[in-house]
């Protein structure tokens, strides 16, 4: 069971590559501030699929602490869900999007534990700011959806986005763990 954990860690990466390269060609051919969102959401979602369940494998073998299951068993579903919803966006972006933000809300609202450094609680306090920005994100992708002033809600997105990945990994006080899991 731990193998196949960590390996389809691996795998999960790949499972998103062609919905990034999908995403990345649509961003260059049709030029909109959603489709660089997505891509970049893709590409972060992706890695940290991997890094979720790698991460899960790795504790399987340490600990044999019950809250692991519900852990994995909605990270499984999250990636399942954030994959269809990537690649339903190749097509239909706004319902694509709206499917993989679900996916985040139901992730940040159901895993009560964060795996960093070791299996601790991560209680509703702690999750609500990332539960607003799944929040606000969803709004924009349901107001680019509905036609209102959609250059101003991809644009208001992607610089969610963008500042999400700066404030991870560009920001000193995420150095020192640039592994945090915080999906």
């Amino acid at each position: 069971m731990r193998a196949a954990v960590a390996s389809f860690g691996r795998w999960s990466l790949l499972a998103f590559a062609p919905a990034a390269v999908g995403l990345l060609y649509r961003t260059v051919t049709v030029p909109s501030p959603l489709w660089l969102a997505l891509f970049l959401l893709c590409l972060e979602q992706g890695r940290m699929a991997a890094v979720d369940l790698s991460q899960i494998a790795t504790l399987r073998a340490q600990t044999a602490d019950p809250r692991l299951g519900p852990f994995e068993r909605v990270t499984r579903l999250t990636v399942g869900f954030e994959l269809i919803g990537f690649y339903a966006a190749l097509w239909r972006p706004g319902s694509g999007a709206v499917l993989v933000l679900l996916s985040l809300i139901f992730f940040n609202s159901a895993a009560t534990v964060q795996l960093q450094p070791a299996i601790a609680p991560y209680s509703l306090g702690q999750r609500l700011p990332v539960l607003l920005a799944d929040g606000v994100g969803l709004l924009l992708v349901c107001l680019w959806q509905q036609q209102i002033a959609p250059l101003w809600t991809s644009s208001r997105l992607l610089g969610a986005i963008t500042l999400y990945g700066l404030i991870k990994y560009i920001s000193p006080s995420n150095q020192a763990h640039p592994q945090t899991d915080d999906s």
